[in-house]
């Protein structure tokens, strides 16, 4: 059901939009690409909050990481290029070109949903979200995933930037989706980064989205993988127990089973871009 504004102001600035929500509390509602308007319940009395105005877009390279502001479009992660960028892997599969042109990174991972795929790069690479109250604050993606952000950002809290890290030296990096046609919402998705220490895995981080209540990491898959043999083999083994750990749910007609099922599959297709990618193949 579609949700319905009684109202609709525009902020210019972030001072702006922050005293807005802020006066408004519960009742108001920060937009910027609008997109997913469609999956909220009615709200009577809604005040949307137009931040589209306000700045905070535009991607930055620092020594060791890549910053990104809030109103950011995924067309703008997709176009841009960098040695040690990843997330135009992800963005560049996010159905459709219409969407990726007005959706906002920020609007992404604050309405998080079971097939949202950005959140997945940001958990597997230890990205972290700038959060904006009266002062502004770093949340590690993990912390701000473990609960839907929309339901923890104060009125007045903003999401103003990310914060991911380079991918380089021996670390590989890889993501996978299968979905029934290009525009639709994933089935399965999977993240993976390896980091190698000469033959062996030294770290190894895996997230998945789409057949489960909401992005995460699958830290079974992680224990399994450090310290072994950089080959097939530690992957195979490490999947069985992974996916044996996660509450999987069906999704477009598929049944809970077949969710693992294809989680194995895409795990395995996931960290083994990343390992080959880790060992300097163009995978």
């Amino acid at each position: 059901m579609t949700m319905k504004f009684a109202d609709f102001a525009i902020a210019e600035t972030l001072d702006d939009a922050q005293a807005k929500l802020r006066e408004l509390g519960p009742s108001g509602f920060p937009v910027a690409g609008g997109t997913s308007f469609q999956y909220l319940s009615n709200r009577p009395g809604a005040v949307a909050v137009d931040i589209s105005r306000i700045g905070l877009a535009g991607i930055t390279g620092h020594e060791n990481e890549f910053r990104i502001g809030a109103n950011t479009t995924l067309t703008d992660l997709v176009r841009y290029e960098a040695d040690g960028w990843i997330l135009h892997d992800i963005a560049t599969r996010i159905p459709t070109h219409q969407i990726r042109n007005i959706s906002t990174i920020a609007g992404n991972i604050a309405r998080l949903f079971p097939w949202s795929e950005i959140p997945l790069g940001l958990l597997v690479l230890e990205a972290s979200i700038v959060v904006k109250d009266l002062e502004s604050r770093q949340v590690p993606a993990s912390q701000f995933f473990a609960t839907r952000p929309s339901k923890t950002l104060r009125p007045g809290e903003l999401v103003t930037e990310i914060r991911i890290p380079k991918v380089t030296g021996s670390t590989g990096f890889g993501y996978k989706k299968e979905n029934v046609t290009n525009a639709a919402f994933g089935l399965m998705s999977a993240a993976a980064a390896i980091t190698l220490d000469g033959d062996r895995i030294q770290q190894a981080r895996v997230a998945v989205g789409s057949a489960v209540p909401a992005p995460t990491l699958v830290p079974i898959a992680e224990q399994e993988l450090a310290g072994q043999p950089a080959n097939e083999s530690s992957i195979t083994n490490a999947i069985g127990k992974a996916i044996a750990n996660v509450r999987w749910q069906g999704r477009e007609g598929m049944t809970s089973a077949f969710g693992a099922h294809l989680a194995k599959v895409i795990i395995h297709d996931a960290l083994t871009q990343a390992l080959q990618r880790a060992q300097g193949e163009n995978a």
